[in-house]
């Protein structure tokens, strides 16, 4: 039996099967069961144009691979990705691995220097980088992630709604 998760309003997460991997985001359908609205088109992607939106919160889920392709092949496409994610409220990548499985899986393609150094200048600029360890681990931080963003909306809400009244 899973342990259900605090805070989460009675929602019990089932890993990895209730998570939904959309062009390389990876995005929990328990916020419908929770209440979060889900736009005609499906989620919002930092991959497709947003408009700013200060309340937002997108998750960038990568493998070790996904990885280390944003750092050499594909770097320039996953940095103007990175860019659009300044345009929502709270924004994050989450890499299902360690930093060790990425030095290792690169082996002689990549110098763990550039690697190193990249992650570095990424986080700096962009968002935080978390090295999650595994798939299951990913998706609870995730989950954990965009759930406490809805929490936080809905206290502001909450909050300005006291303050009209």
């Amino acid at each position: 039996m899973r342990r259900r998760l605090p805070g989460l309003a009675g929602i019990q997460p089932n890993y990895p099967k209730n998570l939904d991997f959309v062009r390389g985001h990876i995005l929990s359908s328990v916020l419908s069961a929770g209440g979060c609205p889900r736009a005609p088109g499906g989620w919002a992607s930092v991959a497709s144009p947003l408009p700013a939106l200060p309340d937002a919160a997108v998750v960038e889920r990568k493998t070790v691979p996904d990885l280390l392709g944003c750092i050499g092949s594909n770097r320039q496409r996953f940095e103007r990705e990175l860019k659009r994610g300044r345009y929502v409220g709270r924004f994050m990548v989450i890499i299902e691995g360690t930093l060790a499985d990425v030095i290792e899986k690169a082996q002689e393609m990549i110098h763990p220097a550039s690697i190193i150094g990249t992650l570095a200048a990424w986080q700096r600029r962009y968002c935080p980088i978390l090295f999650a360890g595994t798939p299951e681990l990913a998706a609870r931080v995730a989950e954990s992630f965009l759930c406490s963003q809805i929490r936080e909306v809905e206290r502001q809400a909450k909050a300005l709604a006291k303050l009209s009244a």
